[in-house]
């Protein structure tokens, strides 16, 4: 058989390496990089920041190990570190690049680009919003029909479908975390069977392992002024809740940090 004919094949194609197949592994992959480097990242910081507040070393250590779990490691990859807009096919009037476009410039997750209203957009990013209500009224209106998905591309109802089991997977990772996680003030809320909610008084360390956390996944994310972490907690402490005597010390705890 000449090289030619064996060329067409099925045998020879079969044997050949197919580079594709390699590329897709690397973008499967590509999201459970991200969030290991952000954990690692975070738990950087956290131990940095946890030395300064005297938080018990072997706590900095085993800090948020509970997020190597399957239950939390595939949803928090998912949720936070899925698909960008470039790896799905959407369809945009003029132009041959995928870009998604959002309501709000100001909440574009990642590296989307915002662009007119109007634009199909990709379900991943659309699972990664927080603002679900948003999305959905948003996809619900005209403006969202002016430009018809791309055949074969999910239909408004899937990708709310699919957005809604991504944050749900989430929501279930999280309850998982917070209860597997002491430092987190939630774990020490207790919803008692009148409805009453009741705050129980943290033990120190974790305490400080929570202030400790702050203080990292900020860095993490790019706030590097120590006053970052006192602005957000003066912003969300209302609701926070927290035993009066562990209020107290979370907030010694920031001062000292700020202002050491």
């Amino acid at each position: 058989m000449s090289p030619d004919k064996f060329s067409q094949t099925k045998l020879y194609k079969l044997l050949m390496p197919k580079p594709h197949i390699g590329l897709r592994i690397s973008a499967r992959l590509a999201p459970h990089k991200a969030n290991a480097k952000y954990l690692l990242k975070h738990k950087w910081h956290v131990l940095c920041a946890g030395l300064k507040l005297n938080v018990p070393l072997w706590r900095l250590i085993i800090h948020d190990w509970s997020k190597l779990t399957p239950i939390e490691w595939f949803a928090y990859t998912r949720y936070f570190f899925g698909k960008r807009a470039s790896d799905h096919n959407m369809h945009v009037p003029g132009q041959s690049q995928s870009i998604c476009s959002h309501v709000n410039k100001e909440e574009v997750p990642g590296s989307c680009v915002a662009d007119e209203p109007g634009h199909w957009r990709c379900l991943d990013c659309e699972a990664r919003w927080r603002e679900d209500e948003e999305v959905i009224a948003y996809l619900e209106t005209e403006d969202a029909k002016l430009c018809p998905p791309p055949p074969g591309a999910p239909n408004t109802a899937d990708m709310i479908n699919e957005a809604d089991r991504v944050a749900q997977q989430f929501d279930r990772a999280w309850l998982h975390h917070i209860h597997c996680n002491p430092h987190h003030w939630q774990h020490w809320v207790l919803s008692q069977d009148d409805g009453e909610v009741k705050c129980l008084e943290m033990p120190t360390h974790f305490a400080r392992e929570m202030v400790a956390d702050w203080i990292g996944a900020g860095i993490a994310q790019g706030k590097t002024d120590k006053t970052s972490v006192l602005v957000w907690y003066e912003k969300n402490k209302e609701s926070i809740k927290l035993h009066n005597q562990t209020r107290e010390l979370v907030e010694s705890l920031i001062k000292v940090y700020v202002y050491s």
